[in-house]
């Protein structure tokens, strides 16, 4: 359900290929000097925004890098400090720098990612991609790392009051279960039915489903005894011809096309 990439599939599958290369030692220095232009852009008279004009590293991958624990404690409070603006620009440095704490795998960083979801959601239109690479960066610890206060986060944050963190929470869930290929615990997969079954919103009741699909257990319908009417046109047809089409709950839209 979600178009925009997934920081956790770049995480798992292309960090090691870049920090296998013999780029490794350049990107580490490209971000070094990044936090340092970052540091200096951010030191700007009260009241103004910052230039962030060429701050971001030039190599791709640059964000694929292992922080040691001062540099990532850096990139943390500096990431905290762009967050409380709402620029284009303050995003995309805002982004690199969660991009290459993710990739760090730290478990101190837990009370970091957990402190991203408490932020509100009207800080810029950054806030909804922010969550997203917060329960990434904590699924991405618990797949590498099997890390207990990582996987409470994550349970944790089904029950966020923002739907979207909710689906979010769900989808990196199943993510963080499945790829490491270890079983749900009880408590867990009781969390995941009771969104799947009673959340309010559609996208986390459509994502808690889609999970327990993923990971094998039995999907509950979303509106048991209901019906969902579609009104459906062909693609590229100009005539204006539509058809309705009604569906129990129980049913798939596979049928439409027998």
């Amino acid at each position: 359900m979600f178009l925009d990439s997934d920081p956790l599939d770049t995480w798992l599958f292309l960090g090691p290929q870049l920090e296998s290369s013999d780029r490794g030692a350049q990107m580490i220095a490209e971000v070094r000097e990044t936090l340092d232009d970052l540091a200096r852009a951010l030191e700007h008279p009260s009241g103004s925004k910052p230039d962030l004009a060429g701050v971001l590293p030039l190599l791709p991958g640059a964000h694929l890098v292992t922080l040691s624990p001062p540099e990532r404690e850096r990139a943390q409070e500096l990431a905290a400090r762009l967050a409380k603006y709402g620029t284009k620009a303050a995003a995309r440095a805002e982004e690199f720098l969660l991009d290459v704490i993710g990739y760090s795998r730290a478990p101190e960083a837990v009370p970091f990612w957990q402190g991203l979801l408490a932020l509100k959601r009207g800080q810029g239109k950054f806030a909804e991609r922010r969550r997203r690479f917060a329960l990434a960066a904590l699924a991405f610890l618990a797949i590498r790392d099997d890390h207990p206060a990582a996987y409470a986060a994550l349970d944790a944050a089904l029950r966020h009051p923002d739907a979207q963190a909710r689906a979010y929470a769900a989808y990196y869930l199943g993510s963080a279960y499945g790829t490491a290929e270890r079983p749900l615990p009880e408590a867990t997969l009781a969390a995941l039915h009771a969104v799947a079954t009673a959340d309010a919103a559609f996208e986390p009741r459509y994502e808690a489903r889609a999970t327990l699909r993923y990971l094998g257990y039995p999907v509950p319908l979303d509106n048991p005894g209901g019906v969902y009417v579609f009104k459906v046109k062909l693609r590229g047809d100009r005539s204006g011809a539509t058809r309705t089409l009604a569906l129990r709950s129980e049913q798939t839209l596979s049928l439409i096309h027998i």
